[in-house]
């Protein structure tokens, strides 16, 4: 697909802006070659002149575009760019120097894509963030698109979002620009359409797979959260070319829904022992003595599983079947043939993994912590970060959300030598999102209240007015 501007006709800025609006509004997957060949020409001009971006009007605005595009697509970016805004020693910001509440929003953003190396960006999440702050609480905002921005981005940076479940947002404040593209702006909603309804096709396959599975008729003390748990998989991928693997993923989650009641609200030690040395060893001869139900999961895992693997044997071409089934996506990891490939790859993106996986168990206890507290069930972190250094809740609670930003720093900094592996690094980031996304404000799974109802409707019921 063509691009439908004349981009040889911009400047660095208005390059930097169309690349955004793109990206926000959904489009990347259409017009991928394009950014690429535009970020291109971007680094290009920089490389001969340093100067082109921050000499711009908007000076601290177009710096930190610049910035958090090129590293947020792959390219390799200083934070020495915001030296020319800090004092001699490079220890403060100049606040002068930042420019208004746009070139602010946009140092936030810039900032949360810290790989842990860079102060620089730990400084100006500092000074961004008390400054959004203080104009919230004060009221020092006379734009309502600019109001928007600023809870929006307080809230929860884009960095940490899933782009999927925000295009709708994006379109709306794209909708109040001055400088509207209306035809990309239609673009985007009719691609959003498209979009949704193959995610609805998707989410009636497994509807009809999952009530063909009739596991939750036989264990009523377990959640039915199917169209959340579909939901989790197009977080983690929402193009045409995952479809099967929003399926594979739905799949996974239902179960792992299932498996957490089962041990926190069903078995008894002993059979809970029993149940973890039949998948540990995967053979149905350990369920014997199980209950009904419990024996009725195992099967509906097992079969699941290896239907799963044999799926995606079949697609790649592998000569056995894979252990881990549900980690890959056949489109994007043509290299892996056998156990051994997938195990060399997992073995260099294993930190990620780790990551993702800590930044999706903390945002849970952040959540729900309370609740299961109340329940009784087995302490979360931070009732034992509270016991282990006496601490109050409060004081708890910042220590686990800052193992989270270092988490994220680690995530950020994971270099992607080749296609499959950032696409797989992509997919481990989309999880710790959806885990922001879920349980942001609450208990995404265990309560079905309104905020999740609503983003539901969403993405997959209402589609976008064409106007």
């Amino acid at each position: 697909m063509q691009l439908l501007v004349n981009v040889d006709d911009m400047n660095q800025l208005e390059k930097l802006e169309f690349v955004d609006n793109i990206t926000k509004l959904g489009l990347a997957n259409l017009f991928d070659n394009e950014i690429r060949l535009i970020l291109d020409n971007v680094v290009l001009a920089s490389s001969r002149n340093s100067n082109i971006i921050s000499r711009e009007e908007d000076g601290m605005y177009a710096t930190a575009l610049h910035f958090r595009l090129l590293t947020q697509y792959g390219y390799e970016v200083s934070d020495g760019l915001f030296f020319g805004y800090m004092d001699a020693n490079h220890d403060i910001f100049n606040e002068e120097k930042c420019g208004d509440l746009k070139g602010i929003v946009e140092l936030f953003e810039a900032s949360e894509l810290n790989s842990g190396s860079e102060n620089v960006l730990d400084k100006a999440k500092s000074l961004a963030t008390e400054t959004l702050q203080q104009v919230l609480h004060f009221g020092d905002i006379n734009d309502n698109v600019d109001t928007k921005k600023v809870d929006h981005v307080l809230a929860l940076s884009s960095h940490k979002r899933v782009n999927w479940f925000d295009v709708k947002w994006h379109m709306k404040l794209y909708e109040e620009d001055k400088k509207v593209n209306l035809t990309l702006l239609r673009l985007a909603k009719l691609n959003f359409n498209i979009a949704q309804a193959s995610h609805q096709d998707d989410l009636k396959d497994i509807s009809r797979w999952w009530k063909k599975l009739g596991l939750i008729e036989n264990m009523d003390f377990t959640r039915d959260r199917l169209v959340e748990s579909f939901m989790c998989s197009l977080g983690l991928a929402s193009g045409s070319h995952s479809k099967s693997f929003r399926k594979w993923i739905a799949k996974v989650v239902l179960f792992i829904l299932v498996i957490d009641d089962v041990y926190d609200l069903y078995g008894s030690l002993q059979e809970l022992q029993c149940f973890t040395n039949a998948v540990e060893r995967w053979d149905v001869k350990e369920i014997e003595q199980l209950p009904k139900c419990m024996q009725l999961c195992f099967y509906a895992l097992y079969n699941t599983t290896n239907s799963m693997a044999r799926e995606i044997q079949t697609l790649n071409g592998w000569d056995e079947i894979s252990p881990l089934p549900y980690l890959i996506n056949a489109n994007d990891h043509e290299d892996i043939k056998n156990t051994r490939d997938l195990e060399n790859f997992l073995q260099k993106v294993h930190h990620c993994v780790y990551n993702s996986s800590l930044i999706i168990r903390l945002c849970n206890d952040l959540a729900t912590a309370q609740a299961e507290q109340e329940r009784g069930d087995a302490p979360s972190s931070i009732l034992c970060c509270m016991k282990e250094y006496n601490v109050s809740e409060k004081i708890a609670r910042k220590y686990i959300e800052d193992i989270i930003e270092n988490a994220w720093k680690q995530m950020n900094g994971v270099e992607c030598s080749d296609s499959s592996m950032r696409a797989f690094v992509d997919i481990a980031k989309n999880a710790a999102r959806v885990a922001h996304n879920l349980y942001q404000y609450g208990d995404g799974f265990g309560v079905q209240d309104q905020d999740i109802k609503r983003q539901i409707k969403s993405l997959l019921v209402e589609p976008s007015i064409l106007g």
